[in-house]
């Protein structure tokens, strides 16, 4: 049996019915995305910080872009001097974006790197 779910199909589940094959009306669900709850720069904060504590470079890559795309692609290109083409490429699956790039990008959002004592064991 096979549900689907936005785009996807998810073996399992039972087509058209509600979770457990009761035989319920059919849910209609969307893919989650981070970015629609990064609505502000506390939020943008924590999840970049959380990133940094234990992800991989390409780990907060995909997270820099996540971010990115909360903010529009667009108006962050117009806001940190860097183009669209540059964003999607430093951001993009095998990117690997600049120092500069980095600070530019989360300056235009408002946001800057620190530096603290790393926590001793």
């Amino acid at each position: 049996m096979m549900t689907r779910i936005g785009k996807q199909i998810l073996p399992g589940t039972g087509r058209g019915t509600a979770a457990g094959g009761g035989g319920g009306p059919r849910i209609e669900t969307t893919a989650f995305d981070s970015a629609d709850f990064l609505d502000s720069a506390e939020a943008i904060a924590a999840y970049l910080d959380a990133w940094l504590e234990d992800g991989s470079p390409e780990e907060l890559r995909n997270a820099l872009a996540t971010v990115a795309r909360s903010h529009g692609i667009s108006d962050l290109a117009r806001r940190s001097g860097v183009s669209r083409p540059g964003i999607y490429k430093a951001l993009g699956e095998d990117g690997n974006p600049s120092f500069e790039t980095i600070r530019s990008i989360l300056a235009a959002m408002g946001l800057r790197l620190t530096v603290e004592p790393a926590e001793v064991a």
